[in-house]
């Protein structure tokens, strides 16, 4: 069952270099990259709001949702945060290097994430073989951006 789930994460990270494509040519025909990113993130609410029709909702109040942590709150602003870095820096330091960079820097934190058990996920040890996976991908970085 782990190896499925593996394989769907990477389709799902397999899409991330298209998005920035369609992100980068929709913004080449809005005003701005802002308007790109709120053209994406209209389009992925739309999709959602019609996903979430489909579900029966089972205990959602407004009690439990104010019993959120103050950080998980914030989880819409790092994607808004994301798309747009996608829009303005993917066309500047082409797509390999940029999301080489954003991979490494989503490794980084959540080596650190997961070491400390921040954000209520559970404590999965540093241990130097997680640490040199990911020394290999900064460095991955390093040569691409090199050569």
């Amino acid at each position: 069952m782990q190896v499925l789930l593996i394989a769907l994460a990477f389709v799902l990270g397999a899409l991330i270099p298209f998005q920035a494509g369609a992100n980068v040519q929709i913004g080449k025909h809005l005003p701005s990259t802002v308007h790109a990113t709120a053209v994406n993130f209209a389009i992925g609410l739309a999709v959602l709001v019609l996903a979430a029709a489909a579900y029966k909702p089972v205990g959602v109040s407004a009690a439990r949702l104010g019993q959120a942590p103050w950080w998980a709150w914030i989880g819409g602003l790092m994607g808004a945060a994301f798309v747009l870095g996608t829009v303005l820096l993917a066309p500047r330091l082409g797509t390999v290097l940029f999301l080489a960079a954003t991979v490494a820097g989503q490794l980084v934190a959540s080596l650190v994430i997961d070491h400390w058990g921040w954000m209520e996920l559970g404590v999965r040890q540093a241990t130097p073989g997680r640490i040199a996976g990911v020394a290999l991908v900064l460095a991955g970085v390093v040569v691409i951006k090199l050569f």
